[in-house]
């Protein structure tokens, strides 16, 4: 309840108390009793009533009596009370567990910074050709292959430079020549050759992934290192559709005509000469006139040949018979 539906309820409660000492005095003093000493009440809110009084004589006078009213309260909705609850909430401190980081001095080597979880940094010093190039780790040169592509050869040993190798290479170049770049290893640590295996990144750039995009590179995957393979894919799927650098059209080499020399005349080594063998060819055995020979009759061609020339094989006059 309010503190002013309490007041009413005080004021009322002390009416009713005037109201009944003041019909309990009327009765006292219509039925005339002998004075009473009253006894101390124990408490302030009980009274104790005379145990002496004389039974009242009835006599022919009206007796008014005064009950005591009956206060009856009803409570309203607004009286019921009301429970809040409050929450408390005492905040609690949770200790993190402290980590030192150790101080470097001015002669130690610091060591690779790692920029997100598995990637380490590092700073390119060389670019060897369009899917390799060389970093420097803790002051340590580490050689590093790119994860998942494979571009055209420009440095294999005993191999020419295949088509679009020199532009792989120069877009290599661009995207990490001499920058930091983040490594992010695979499964596997390093080739057979000793080499690092890594993804490679320059700030937002995924380096492998870039190459394929544009053309300088195709999808070669090989297990256990195959995270993003699907990536690549999607990659190289976007340069084919494109036709950029390797999708592209390839150049056609013509070779220059091949110029066959001349066959150099060769000395026709004489025959065993018969008496059949005509004088006028003296390197040869030709059988003497009649019958006419021409030159595609005999197995001779470049040969001597003196007047008179019966078969009329030196048709120049060179003195050079079935010249070629």
């Amino acid at each position: 309840m309010t503190k002013q539906q309490w007041i009413v309820v005080a004021i009322l409660a002390l009416g009713v108390v005037c109201v009944y000492c003041l019909g309990g005095a009327l009765v006292v003093q219509n039925f005339n009793p002998q004075p009473t000493q009253i006894a101390k009440p124990a408490e302030p809110t009980h009274v104790t009533l005379p145990t002496n009084i004389p039974e009242p004589t009835l006599t022919s006078s009206p007796t008014l009596t005064l009950l005591p009213p009956t206060i009856t309260l009803t409570p309203m909705p607004a009286d019921t009370p009301t429970l809040v609850l409050v929450q408390t909430v005492i905040p609690t401190v949770t200790r993190s567990p402290t980590v030192k980081l150790p101080t470097l001095s001015q002669t130690s080597t610091p060591s690779p910074v790692t920029q997100k979880p598995g990637r380490v940094t590092s700073q390119v010093s060389r670019v060897i050709d369009g899917d390799t190039i060389q970093v420097l780790i803790a002051g340590k040169t580490y050689t590093v292959r790119y994860i998942g592509i494979d571009t055209p050869e420009t440095v294999a040993p005993g191999k020419p430079i295949e088509w679009m190798g020199a532009e792989a290479s120069e877009a290599n170049k661009s995207l990490v020549g001499g920058k930091s770049v983040d490594l992010e290893k695979d499964v596997s640590e390093t080739d057979k050759y000793g080499r690092l295996l890594r993804y490679v990144f320059v700030g937002n750039v995924f380096v492998n992934a870039e190459l394929v995009r544009k053309g300088y590179a195709k999808v070669s995957t090989y297990p256990p290192d195959v995270k993003n393979q699907s990536l690549f894919l999607q990659a190289q799927q976007e340069a084919r559709t494109a036709g950029r650098g390797l999708w592209g059209i390839a150049p056609v080499l013509v070779s220059p005509p091949t110029q066959i020399p001349a066959p150099r005349a060769q000395p026709t080594i004489a025959p065993s000469r018969s008496g059949n063998c005509d004088s006028a060819y003296p390197d040869v055995c030709i059988p003497r006139y009649p019958p006419d020979l021409d030159c595609p009759e005999i197995p001779y061609e470049n040969f001597r040949v003196l007047p008179p020339d019966p078969h009329r094989f030196d048709a120049d006059k060179d003195g050079i018979g079935c010249e070629k």
